[in-house]
């Protein structure tokens, strides 16, 4: 015989508990919910993790291209929250078709928006974190001439590969 859920009709671990205040209620623009202990939905809870990236490779300007990294909702929203993962930089081939090692050669790597909470080899791995929005900028700087580049983020359980980032010869 099935045990009979004796959770109250609000729990938290419900998945159809939805009466919460207003203060837990998700914002339309953020997508940042309540905590997993207050009153919230589990849609709102999965609207609080991160689903996918938008990724903006700006113009090469001065040996540098500026690289964005919006992490989005489930509904494609800002994150609207402070996010960690493990960022890397890799070499790439001319078409972008594939990514190769961690790229060590790399002239520079500088976070602008966000923060590098370790890095594990100089300008090619490092622990990040998103500032409050979900988001990463960062700028790579070549100077050796024509190089290609693709950026991997690992939010979780899931990993993000970046457009290709080609630096003019």
């Amino acid at each position: 015989m099935a045990r009979k859920n004796t959770a109250p009709k609000n729990s938290p671990y419900k998945i159809d508990a939805i009466n919460y205040t207003t203060a837990d209620v998700l914002s339309d623009t953020t997508g940042q919910g309540g905590s997993p202990r207050n009153l919230t939905s589990i849609w709102e809870k999965l609207n609080s993790m991160c689903f996918d990236v938008e990724w903006t490779i700006g113009a090469e300007s001065g040996n540098a291209i500026i690289v964005t990294a919006q992490l989005l909702d489930l509904k494609r929203r800002n994150l609207g929250r402070y996010a960690s993962g493990i960022f890397s930089l890799h070499s790439s081939d001319a078409a972008g078709a594939s990514y190769g090692a961690i790229d060590t050669a790399t002239e520079g790597l500088t976070l602008s928006t966000g923060e590098w909470m370790h890095e594990e080899l100089t300008d090619s791995l490092a622990l990040v974190q998103t500032n409050s929005d979900g988001k990463i900028v960062f700028s790579i700087s070549e100077t050796t001439g024509a190089d290609h580049f693709k950026c991997i983020l690992h939010i979780g359980d899931r990993v993000f590969l970046s457009p290709l980032i080609a630096f003019a010869a």
